[in-house]
């Protein structure tokens, strides 16, 4: 589906992906930097606002 995806040019699916990348990346930042894991959207830009103002 992903490899689809690309190949029809719908921009939407690669906004998506992209988003869960940066999302992704954010997480493991967060871990590394206070050990906790965030379980929303909410608490993760909390932690983000809080460690990286």
């Amino acid at each position: 589906m992903g490899r689809q995806g690309v190949r029809r040019e719908r921009p939407q699916y690669r906004v998506t992906l992209y988003y869960k990348a940066l999302v992704a990346i954010s997480d493991i930042i967060i871990y590394r930097k206070t050990g906790l894991v965030p379980s929303n959207h909410s608490e993760r830009f909390r932690l983000m606002r809080r460690e990286y103002p």
